[in-house]
């Protein structure tokens, strides 16, 4: 039998060429979030429905790669990014 996974709000951290993927439902995702901040990360104003890390940020490359007319005005999402799916898997 399946069981279905929940979806779960996910944010994007970018520092340079790395992309993190941060669910907002994580218990810890403010601290998480404060933390990558100090070191510099910023928040992409991109956000998705997801149920992992790998499958957020497989979805946001897709939107670059198929609407490159309506992200290119983005820095942020106009490169490849070397991405980590979730900081703490």
């Amino acid at each position: 039998m399946f069981q279905l996974m929940k979806e779960s709000r996910y944010i994007f951290m970018v520092k340079d060429n790395v992309t993190m993927a941060q669910s907002l439902d994580d218990h810890d995702a403010g601290d998480i979030v404060i933390s990558l901040l100090h070191q510099g990360f910023t928040v992409s104003p991109y956000q998705v429905n997801a149920v992992d890390g790998k499958k957020a940020l497989s979805i946001m490359e897709s939107q670059r790669v198929s609407k490159p007319h309506q992200t290119s005005n983005y820095p942020w999402f106009g490169i490849t990014p070397y991405a980590i799916a979730n900081y703490y898997e």
